[in-house]
């Protein structure tokens, strides 16, 4: 179990007292601060760095947050120097210089580095010794997963419980009649599958088969007969 939310505001508020900030924060000020971790959190997933952060529209104090162990000091101290900012406080050289040193650190190892692979223009070399047919001198293209943190990362063996939630798609009153999977030919297999108990999303479990990109897509028919395909993209690595 992560700490909540309120746990990592109030560990970053116990940081900032070394900048001044030494009043006990009001209701106002903690609901203010949360706003302001989550602001910090998807401005994180902008560049890539992939959290299993528990994003919420209006967030809780009492909410998971969902933040691996590791990276709570980096958090928590990139939060305090916000929170400086917002109290009009200097933040003081330390806490900026460890905030700095442990944010940089996570978003290093956390980015998901973007690959360039060979063009179809590029021969294999001197050393491909096929001969025929003329395209197998050249690389062919490698099916590629999106380099985002929609993409699912698992290793070969490994199972993977989903929920694609089409809620933010269906109308007022509008469910899901029935649904059917397409599997691509990537490194994935879904082993279950079933709708939701509200009927706004397909609960799969997926299981990695063998090492490579691919997606699966997930297509539904609603009561209003309207119907919408959602793509998931893979990636599994070898154990």
């Amino acid at each position: 179990m992560s700490k909540t939310k309120g746990e990592i505001v109030s560990a970053a508020f116990r940081k900032a007292t070394i900048s001044g900030i030494t009043s006990q924060p009001t209701g106002d000020e903690l609901a203010g601060a949360v706003e302001t971790l989550e602001d910090m959190m998807r401005e994180l997933e902008s560049k890539n760095a992939c959290l299993p952060y528990n994003y919420e529209d209006e967030p809780c104090l009492s909410s998971e947050s969902n933040i691996p162990q590791q990276w709570y000091h980096a958090v928590q101290s990139r939060l305090a120097v916000l929170l400086c900012s917002d109290y009009g406080i200097q933040p003081s050289q330390t806490l900026t210089g460890q905030a700095r040193q442990a944010w940089t650190s996570m978003i290093g190892k956390l980015t998901k580095p973007k690959q360039i692979g060979q063009t179809r223009r590029m021969p294999r070399g001197s050393g491909n010794t096929f001969r025929a047919p003329l395209w197998v001198r050249y690389y062919q293209s490698e099916t590629k997963a999106p380099i985002n943190c929609d993409t699912i990362r698992i290793k070969v063996g490994e199972t993977y419980p989903l929920d694609v939630s089409f809620d933010g798609w269906l109308a007022d009153g509008e469910t899901i009649q029935s649904y059917a999977i397409t599997e691509n030919s990537g490194g994935v297999t879904i082993t279950q599958d079933q709708l939701s108990e509200d009927l706004q999303a397909v609960e799969i479990v997926a299981q990695g088969k063998s090492a490579g990109a691919g997606f699966i897509v997930v297509s539904i028919t609603t009561t209003l007969q309207r119907s919408y395909p959602e793509k998931v993209w893979f990636e599994v690595s070898e154990v």
